[in-house]
């Protein structure tokens, strides 16, 4: 049976069903596949469906510091922090949220990962950065950036974008 046709089985299955998160993910991955793009861009129902199973990425996406600082000036217990978001889906991101004196965790953009905020996937920033080229540990003062890339000289970069 080729990859194509056990597609087309799973989706069936699939569209038989109300759609979980689980199943618009399975979804999205699928309609790479153009063929089953072309089913599906008509089948306005099942997209909208899909959508609304993602739409707490879109509201919370690219606003944790914004509503982390938010929540901040509404509880004064609570401190800003910066760090990392190890989500099992999406890997190590950049990621911004609250703790209180005794340590929490308060975020209150944690639905935006798939994982929803699991307390053992925050890592707070320690002020290090690994240089993108060589992975050399340094301090984020010592470092040069470029886009989402850390740098621990100029060399390393021009070496990175092959200078």
């Amino acid at each position: 049976m080729s990859t194509n046709e056990m597609d087309r089985i799973t989706l069936s299955t699939v569209l038989e069903r109300p759609l979980t998160l689980s199943d618009a993910r399975h979804i999205r991955d699928l309609l790479r596949d153009a063929e089953i793009y072309a089913f599906l861009r008509n089948r306005h129902d099942i997209l909208k469906e899909t959508l609304v199973s993602i739409t707490d990425y879109q509201k919370y996406r690219g606003k944790c510091k914004e509503m982390a600082e938010a929540a901040c000036s509404q509880n004064p217990e609570l401190t800003l922090v910066r760090g990392f978001y190890h989500d099992p889906f999406y890997g190590k991101e950049q990621h911004w949220w609250a703790k209180d004196k005794d340590g929490n965790i308060v975020d209150p953009t944690a639905k935006q990962f798939p994982s929803g905020g699991i307390k053992e996937f925050y890592e707070e920033f320690d002020g290090n950065c690994e240089c993108s080229n060589c992975g050399k540990t340094f301090k984020e003062e010592e470092g040069t950036f470029e886009s989402n890339y850390a740098f621990c000289s100029g060399s390393c970069l021009a070496r990175f974008v092959g200078l």
